[in-house]
């Protein structure tokens, strides 16, 4: 019961600080947006209006008194107008129950990590599929071979490619 009324008082004061600010920084917990995001990484929210959200776009919403940050996979519009969304997580096999745009409270602009800082790239659902094989690839590599690789080389690598 404790977890539950802290839950809604974070969300309520987050979207007052999107409301008045215009932004809101958090940490991330969890695993379902790996490799892009990390749990202990900080993120940044912005409010933005849902009509400008793409696929590919990582979005924050809230269902059941979650906070959900996950990458925008497909839009559609409902016949009476509404558009609503399907987000995934990176890491996951399944995507999201249908997200309408009242439930989206911002959209993810600045990742850190450490002292590191990047925007998020804005990637398809296939190019998600390809680039978790890249990593598995060189994880194999790593661990077979010896070769040294970390996070800021997988993203290095992925900025620099056209995939």
């Amino acid at each position: 019961m404790e977890d539950n009324r802290f839950q809604k008082t974070s969300i309520s004061v987050i979207r007052k600080a999107l409301s008045k600010f215009g932004y809101f920084k958090f940490i991330v917990k969890g695993t379902s947006m790996f490799p892009f995001l990390l749990e202990g990484d900080e993120v940044t929210i912005v409010k933005i209006d849902p009509s400008e959200f793409e696929i590919g776009d990582i979005a924050m919403y809230v269902r059941n008194n979650l906070m959900i940050v996950h990458r925008i996979a497909n839009v559609y519009r409902c016949s009476d107008g509404r558009r609503f969304f399907i987000l995934m997580g990176d890491n996951l096999r399944y995507a999201d129950r249908p997200v309408f745009e009242n439930e989206i409270c911002g959209k993810v602009i600045r990742v850190k990590r450490g002292d590191f800082e990047f925007s998020p790239m804005r990637f398809k659902p296939h190019t998600i599929s390809i680039i978790k094989r890249l990593i598995n690839a060189m994880r194999f590599a790593k661990q077979k071979l010896g070769l040294r690789i970390n996070q800021e080389d997988i993203i290095d690598i992925l900025r620099r490619s056209r995939i």
